[in-house]
């Protein structure tokens, strides 16, 4: 069943993130958004993970694709999340860029 498919992927994408296998932990995460489009989950850990990887547009994508999910009392509980995400992109296209060497 789908459920149980997306319950195994949910798992091996923990497994994936304690073994700093970030990239595959969100395939994961999102292998199991594809099997459970009903349940917002998954794209909160992908976006955490995306979070941590400093891509920033690629995480604020999947809080606003779990918010989508909750509906719209949950937009309210994210924004401080989508705020900082918004924030830390600002910050990044701001920050001087290196030499080319």
């Amino acid at each position: 069943a789908p459920s149980t498919r997306a319950r195994m992927m949910r798992a091996e994408a923990g497994l994936f993130e304690a073994d700093r296998a970030w990239a595959r932990a969100i395939s994961s995460y999102q292998s199991a958004a594809r099997l459970m489009p009903c349940v917002s989950g998954p794209h909160y850990a992908a976006a955490q993970l995306y979070e941590r990887l400093n891509k920033y547009d690629a995480a604020e994508r999947e809080v606003h694709e779990g918010i989508r999910i909750d509906g719209p009392g949950a937009e309210k509980a994210r924004a401080p999340w989508l705020e900082r995400l918004a924030k830390l992109r600002e910050d990044e296209r701001l920050a001087p860029q290196p030499e080319p060497q």
